[in-house]
């Protein structure tokens, strides 16, 4: 099945599922499965009303404080992406009561087709009249523009992509089977650094230049004349990417889709550098290696993303698909539930089968298990960052275990553990469309995973260890709790006047309701404990 296809049949769905137009359901689908945005917060972010305003989404990255604003173009003409790449400054003008608390604002463009040299160049001149207004305006924030076209869709589900490039070496360089080693002039990027193709695999954007940073080092190093002949030999040089490669003389070599993935920091501060001394005419010699891949090879180029930057560890949910685990995962739940486990973003199931994808069960298992909820709500990236909460769920030391012994109840066990949380949670989105049916009360929904940890609490208090009991009859659990502890987190959130869904994303609303032993003294959460032990035949 072609990317174009894929896509368009993952949105049909969703518009499909959500009885909303393939427009608004192309920008539902990107912000989970690209964004990894939660349904709840995928569901405040998109704007409503007509789209024919400068900005169809709207979302703040608190971790990193910067303002994302969206236009997503469903269709496949090119001129529709010039428009919106014109109206930047009109969006930013919208939100700029948001500006002051941002370190960054970055303006998004989704599009089905391929974006071409005439896109990226007004984007660039969009970016320099931007920051120009923003400068103006005493906004002290980086402004950033991103064309997510077809190409970069392909390289996140198929395929890679670059730049097709002629690198020129200081010498000629080593070729050892499919890698280039050598010292590369990298004043070649300068003209490239707005193509995202170019950075199509990075993992960090560039960091600016606090001071004492590595990045300010850097600038510090190509300032001074006397550093600058040997800056190559105080830097760790890059790690690239190609599909194919060809020698033009013996000092320039002719890459196809080439991309940086180790050292955007370097090559920003040196083209950076470039832009602020324009008289400046001599080369500045990095060392670069260069490995050749197949173009659909993605396993591969994700495995030396990994490998190339364990300098700073850094994972994310694609980068963890390269473990086995999940591939034992996969036939487990396929063996023993009849399931479907994805967890590529490239993956298909069928529609006669029930699915579980990673994400999901990851977020469901933090906030259930773990009493997480604003993690899996507000921030469900961060699951597949930090190895303390990726390893509580998909530990691969007893995943291997299991399997090396044979233990099927073992394995199904810990199947029910992470099958258990994702029940719940499906049964409570259900429920709650029931549940919230004003329009200007849709807000309550983003309680969906602080209800999962509820009842995990709940489950704990009244000591209901049993699973798979609880995943059988977990339908009838919810259907019959949920409104009491519905009403108990609203009415919780109206007294405390907590600002919903802001407050959900911090720990503040579990441990207000911790302090104040509402699992013990609220009506509705009694209410909820004896409807509990009730369905489940629990003993006090």
């Amino acid at each position: 099945m072609s990317i174009f296809k894929f896509i368009r049949e993952s949105v049909s769905k969703v518009a499909s599922q959500k009885g909303i137009g393939e427009n608004k359901a192309f920008a539902y689908w990107f912000l989970e499965q690209i964004e990894e945005l939660s349904e709840e917060d995928a569901e405040l972010t998109v704007l409503d009303g007509p789209w024919d305003a400068p900005r169809d989404t709207v979302y703040y990255d608190d971790e990193e404080a910067t303002l994302k604003i969206y236009q997503f173009r469903y269709g496949q003409d090119l001129n529709h992406i010039i428009p919106p790449l014109r109206q930047l400054q009109k969006a930013a003008k919208i939100e700029v009561a948001k500006l002051p608390e941002c370190l960054e604002l970055k303006f998004i463009i989704v599009t089905m087709t391929w974006a071409t040299d005439v896109i990226y160049k007004e984007a660039k001149k969009s970016r320099k009249k931007l920051t120009t207004w923003l400068a103006r305006n005493d906004y002290m924030l980086n402004a950033d523009i991103e064309v997510f076209d077809l190409k970069k869709f392909a390289q996140i589900f198929d395929k890679i992509y670059g730049i097709d490039v002629v690198l020129k070496y200081k010498m000629k360089p080593m070729i050892i089977d499919d890698s280039i080693l050598g010292l590369i002039n990298a004043r070649v990027f300068l003209e490239h650094m707005e193509n995202d193709q170019l950075l199509a695999l990075k993992i960090r954007r560039f960091l600016g230049f606090r001071k004492g940073s590595v990045n300010w080092q850097i600038r510090q190093t190509l300032e001074d004349g006397s550093y600058r002949n040997r800056f190559w030999i105080l830097n760790n040089g890059i790690v690239c990417l190609c599909t194919d490669f060809k020698e033009m003389t013996n000092e320039s070599l002719f890459f196809n889709n080439l991309t940086i993935v180790n050292g955007v920091q370097t090559i920003s501060t040196i083209t950076k550098f470039l832009e602020n001394n324009t008289a400046f005419r001599e080369p500045i010699w990095v060392f670069a290696k260069v490995i050749k891949i197949k173009e659909n090879d993605v396993r591969c180029a994700i495995e030396v993303v990994k490998a190339s930057n364990t300098q700073t560890p850094i994972n994310n949910k694609d980068l963890r698909t390269v473990e086995t685990s999940h591939i034992k995962l996969k036939k487990w739940f396929n063996d023993y539930f009849n399931v479907t486990y994805i967890y590529k973003r490239n993956d298909f199931a069928s529609h006669e089968r029930p699915v579980v994808s990673m994400k999901e069960l990851a977020q469901a298992y933090l906030a259930y298990w773990y009493e997480e909820p604003h993690i899996s709500f507000g921030r469900p990236g961060t699951i597949f960052v930090k190895s303390s909460y990726y390893d509580r769920i998909f530990p691969g030391g007893d995943i291997d275990r299991y399997q090396r012994n044979r233990d099927k109840e073992g394995i199904i066990t810990f199947l029910n553990e992470r099958l258990l949380p994702l029940r719940i949670l499906s049964k409570i989105k259900e429920e709650m469309e029931d549940l919230v049916t004003k329009e200007y009360d849709q807000k309550w929904k983003a309680l969906a995973y602080h209800i999962l940890w509820i009842y995990g609490v709940l489950c704990r208090y009244e000591k209901i260890n049993d699973n798979s009991l609880l995943l059988g009859r977990c339908d009838l659990v919810v259907q019959e709790t949920i409104k009491s502890i519905y009403d108990a987190l609203v009415y919780f959130c109206k007294f405390e006047r907590l600002e919903i869904p802001n407050d959900l994303k911090t720990p503040r609303f579990a441990k207000k309701i911790n302090d104040r032993n509402l699992f013990e003294n609220s009506r509705n959460f009694l209410k909820a404990r004896a409807e509990l032990r009730a369905i489940l035949r629990v003993r006090d």
